[in-house]
């Protein structure tokens, strides 16, 4: 089995790349779904029941 070629000095593998972005998006994605998860059930219910419910009703207290 021939041995890989050796990379140069200071070059990035696709998988460095791939683990520097997700290093920057992963606190934002945490967040997104954290504040989205029951807002996207809430509309997912809304959208899929009958009767529809109304915004004014949904977010009324009676």
């Amino acid at each position: 089995m021939p041995a890989l070629p050796a990379l140069p000095a200071g070059a990035q593998t696709a998988f460095d790349k791939l683990q520097a972005v997700w290093d920057k998006a992963a606190p934002h994605l945490k967040t997104a779904l954290h504040w989205g998860y029951i807002p996207a059930i809430i509309l997912l219910g809304m959208t899929q029941t009958e009767p529809r419910p109304s915004w004014g009703q949904l977010l009324g207290p009676m």
